[in-house]
């Protein structure tokens, strides 16, 4: 028997997956400029790709995932120990969605790969090092992140 609770999850997630397409988040910034077969990127969206990056992995488990533990919390052989754990999991995301709290208090490491190629530049004095480095102590802060290291790499 579903509570109101699982009931209103499973309507969000059917929703969320009847064959609606992906849909992809439009930046609030200014398009880059191109200068013959140059692109030149501003710093703000290096930044800005950052921290929504960080704040999407550190508040909201992907969907196919809260979807499947949702599935798992159906099971009518689970013991009580396994239904709490799955309520848990699902509660602590719905208050991580709302931005208060990230999912998970632990410590982590994040690692920072970009690579771009020889015909796009980024429209700064700083190093792209430096931009992500900045962006990623900025999120760090604003966030609530914790962290157990800090060490360029």
């Amino acid at each position: 028997m579903l509570t109101s609770f699982h009931e209103a999850c499973h309507k969000a997630l059917t929703r969320r997956f009847s064959k609606s397409p992906i849909l992809f988040e439009r930046l609030p910034l200014s398009l880059p400029n191109t200068d013959g077969t140059i692109l030149h990127i501003p710093k703000e969206i290096l930044e800005y790709t950052i921290e929504a990056g960080f704040t999407a992995i550190t508040y909201n488990l992907p969907e196919n995932f809260l979807h499947d533990i949702y599935k798992l919390s159906q099971i009518k052989d689970n013991s009580p120990l396994e239904n709490f754990i799955f309520d848990c999991i699902i509660n602590n995301s719905l208050v991580s969605h709302e931005g208060v709290y990230p999912l998970c208090q632990d410590t982590g490491t994040a690692s920072v790969y970009s690579w771009r190629g020889n015909r796009i530049i980024t429209d700064t004095e700083k190093s792209d090092y430096t931009i992500f480095s900045e962006a990623v102590a900025k999120v760090w802060m604003k966030a609530r992140l914790r962290n157990s290291q800090l060490v360029p790499t």
